[in-house]
Formats: structure tokens, C-alpha cells, sequence
């Protein structure tokens, strides 16, 4: 398999209601949740589903569901318990947020979004854990105006259920001409000072959230106006995805250096026009899985790197006798072309087992 291949998975075993997000891809595997109540994970190399206990709302509307992973991989987080404002420029989001503790497989739910803007509750868009216990919420607000759909950044503290409500909100959310054109993902930079979000307008560009000075800017531009680029749901700590609107290509906007990254994985061919903007991928961008076919099976992965080899159902019986708990694999190149380990230099292999009886 070259990176030049798109691989069909295992076909996903419900009805989807709406669409499917994911969380990021750990150990060949990922948490797919759909705009209901089904929440699965889905193991890459085994092909195999294994079925988890359903959040305690759904996500209808433009209630935007990436699943969110906290930096040591411990909990999940999306919006939830959806919900569409009455009035002249209504909105939609999640009233709540809801946590996935993956030790103890069991959803919590938050008490619903405060007041953000005079006297207007705020409504969940996209989320990034600060920490383990902590997250930046994009909210906007229930109803907008007709200048815009104005909202602001405000934290969630898990261990205690409380939304921290900042004074400044966002003048660029003018720009934001739909309730479906605002805050698709969330990123956050390494030092925490700066929390990106996207999208806004048909321009495309990102919002940045300055913490230390409670400021926002509007920041680039990946749209019409400069490549014509579509926005991506996708849950990634430090990157905002988006993909070409022509080749269905993946790139990024990097929350630490601020430089955009295009065209990570190769076209697939065998995407459904409208599909392959929801995804999945590693932190070192080796995998990605995509929502990427209307009808089953729906979603298609890639490996990020030159050569790879997928071998499934091999049922090879092992013996640690020196209790070193240690498999050695041994690599011969049979091609007369060399191989190149990576830009790391390094090969990386993916084992999955299941203890003796």
C-alpha cells in the first residue's frame, strides 16, 4: 500500500442521524459519535466496532460535534443536547457539553451554556481541552442580529461544572453571514496563550483568541478569496483542518507557528462529492480516516508515508518465555529499490493481540 492509496474500512453498523464526527486516531483506533446517540470506537488494523453507552443528548442542527481529546488522552468532550434559537436570525449549538471519561466508559453531561452577551445564553460550537480538567468553549450567541452572530471564547471547568464568562466578545463575528458559517473546530496553541477557531464568513478566515489580553483578531484567510479551501470537522489539538474544495486534499493552519500546511494526504478518488471534510488523524499525522462515502461502507483511512503494509486475520500463536515482554520483528527489503524509513528515520509498526485463554 503506497500513499498514493485510500483504503475502505468496515461498514459503520447503525443508521447515522445527521453526520459522524470523530475524536483524533490513537493506537489505530477512534471514537465516532453521530448527530444521535450512537458512540462507537473503531479499531483500524482489526477492522472491528465495538459499540459504547450513548451521550445523554443528541447534537441536531449546526450543533458541530468533533470529539475532543484532553492532552493525556483521558476524556472526550463534544457539544451536545443541540438546540435552534427562535427569532429573526436564529442560531444553533449545543445547550451543553458532554464528557466521555474513556477509564470508566460513562458520559457527563455540564449544566447548560450561562449568559454571554448582555442577557443572551450562549450555545456550544467547538471545543479544546486547556488541560485535563479544563476547556475553551466557542460559544455563540441563542439569537443573532442582523449584523451578525456575535459569541466569545469561555471556559469549562469539568471537576466543578462551571462556564468562566469573559467581558470582550468577537466585533469580526459580523462577518459571519449564516448560523451555519461559524466555528467548526478548535485549536489552541502550546503555550495556551492563543485559542483559534473556524470559520467565519464566506472569506474563510480563522478567529484568534488572545487569552492573556481577552482580545480576538481576525487571523488569514483559507477560502474563496485565496485557494478555495472548505473548512473541516476534525478534532485536533493544535491544528485547524480544512480541504480543497477541487482534489479533496487535506491541510492545515498550525496553532503554534501560524503557517498553513497543504496537501498532507493524496486525492481519493473514491470520495462522494460533499464528503471527506469530517475526519480523524493521528497527532504525527501518520493516519487518517474520513467520513468519506454517502452509501456503505462509508469511511475510507490513509497512512501517511511511503510504504505500508497491512496484513489482517493472521493468527501467529506467541510464547514470551523470557519474560521480557518484547517482540522482535525482523524487516528484509526483497525490492531492489531502497527504502526510506520516514523523515524521523524510524519504522513504525502496529501490532494488536489478544492474551491465551
Amino acid at each position: 500500500m503506497t500513499r498514493e492509496d485510500w483504503e475502505l474500512e468496515e461498514s459503520v453498523p447503525f443508521t447515522i442521524t445527521g453526520t459522524l464526527y470523530f475524536s483524533p486516531v490513537v493506537n489505530g483506533e477512534v471514537y465516532v459519535i453521530d448527530a444521535g446517540t450512537n458512540f462507537y470506537k473503531y479499531n483500524i488494523i482489526t477492522n472491528q466496532w465495538s459499540r459504547l453507552p450513548s451521550p445523554n443528548y443528541s447534537a441536531p442542527g449546526f450543533t458541530y460535534r468533533n470529539l475532543a481529546l484532553s492532552p493525556n488522552g483521558t476524556k472526550l468532550a463534544c457539544c451536545s443536547d443541540g438546540y435552534t434559537a427562535a427569532g429573526v436570525f436564529p442560531t444553533s449549538g449545543g445547550r451543553r457539553i458532554e464528557i466521555y471519561n474513556i477509564a470508566t466508559n460513562t458520559w457527563t453531561a455540564s449544566s447548560s451554556l450561562p449568559t454571554i452577551i448582555a442577557t443572551i445564553p450562549g450555545l456550544a460550537r467547538a471545543l479544546v481541552w486547556i488541560d485535563e480538567d479544563t476547556i475553551w468553549v466557542w460559544a455563540i450567541r441563542q439569537n443573532g442580529t442582523a449584523s451578525g452572530w456575535n459569541g466569545k471564547c469561555i471556559k469549562y471547568t469539568v471537576s466543578t461544572d462551571t462556564f468562566t464568562v469573559y467581558t470582550a466578545d468577537s466585533p469580526w463575528f459580523s462577518y459571519l453571514l449564516s448560523d451555519s458559517m461559524y466555528a467548526y473546530s478548535a485549536a489552541i496553541s502550546s503555550d495556551g496563550n492563543a485559542v483559534f477557531m473556524s470559520v467565519i464568513g464566506w472569506d474563510y478566515y480563522w478567529l484568534l483568541y488572545n487569552v492573556a489580553a481577552d482580545s480576538y483578531t481576525q487571523y488569514g484567510g483559507a477560502g474563496p478569496t485565496v485557494f478555495w479551501q472548505s473548512m473541516a470537522y476534525a478534532a485536533d489539538r493544535n491544528r485547524l483542518w480544512f480541504t480543497n474544495d477541487t482534489t479533496g486534499r487535506q491541510g492545515y493552519l498550525d496553532a503554534n507557528d501560524r503557517s498553513l500546511y497543504h496537501d498532507i494526504y493524496l486525492t481519493n478518488p473514491e470520495r462522494d462529492t460533499g464528503y471527506g471534510i469530517r475526519f480523524g488523524v493521528r497527532s504525527d499525522l501518520a493516519r487518517i480516516i474520513a467520513y468519506a462515502r454517502s452509501s456503505a461502507p462509508e469511511l475510507m483511512s490513509s497512512i501517511l508515508s511511503s510504504y505500508y503494509l497491512n496484513v489482517k486475520g493472521i493468527n501467529l500463536p506467541y510464547e514470551d518465555k523470557d519474560n521480557s515482554k518484547e517482540l522482535h520483528v525482523l524487516l528484509k527489503n526483497l525490492s531492489p529499490t531502497s527504502k526510506v524509513a520516514g523523515a524521523a528515520g524510524e519504522v513504525v509498526i502496529e501490532v494488536t493481540y489478544e492474551p491465551a485463554a
